[in-house]
């Protein structure tokens, strides 16, 4: 285990207020097995909905892009794509993060330097972001945003989330790039 992956468990210990011991953590490869332990430990259903945040922050989302673009009809799975052409896709995202007061993730932003001779090019193309829905940018929001968001983590889906903004920050991965099947060693450069 090198020093990346001891301050990773280290946080998720910290966050959730329990000791995972060396052989268990050494088994720890993926998000989704960091997520399936919590849940585990914590005895939160596998199943369990998402929680109000996430309708309550979704109804927000929703009323700034109202405000920013005009659309009448959104729901959670109206596409970006669908409100921005990709010429104006990262000025409306900056009018979408001004109108919630609450910083986003960069969409595109290259990598330089010691992130890409670490993590190599991966990040999203334009194109990946313009098929993200609305229920991503509530999903990043989360992420981006839970230890001001998410106090306790009572469903799966708020320790995905948890999870998701822990590995961001040890990582420099950003919450946008991060899914749940991403090894620490392999995709995401966690010694």
């Amino acid at each position: 285990m090198g020093l990346d992956s001891v301050e990773l468990v280290v946080a998720v210990e910290r966050r959730f207020n329990f000791d995972i011991p060396d052989r268990e953590a050494e088994q720890l490869a993926t998000v989704e097995a960091v997520v399936a332990y919590v849940c585990r430990r914590q005895q939160i259903p596998a199943d369990s909905a998402p929680p109000a945040i996430f309708g309550q922050l979704l109804e927000r989302v929703m009323g700034c892009v109202q405000q920013v673009t005009g659309a009448a009809s959104l729901v959670a799975s109206t596409r970006l794509d669908a409100l921005w052409l990709p010429e104006n896709l990262d000025a409306g995202m900056l009018q979408l993060r001004n109108c919630l007061g609450m910083p986003l993730p960069d969409l595109l932003t290259p990598r330089k330097g010691i992130g890409l001779w670490l993590y190599g090019p991966r990040q999203l193309r334009k194109s990946d972001y313009e098929a993200k829905t609305l229920a991503d940018v509530v999903d990043w929001l989360l992420a981006l945003h839970h230890p001001q968001l998410l106090f306790e983590a009572a469903t799966r889906y708020e320790v995905e989330r948890i999870v998701v903004g822990i590995t961001s920050f040890i990582s420099g991965v950003g919450v946008e790039e991060i899914k749940l099947t991403d090894s620490f060693t392999r995709d995401l450069g966690i010694d």
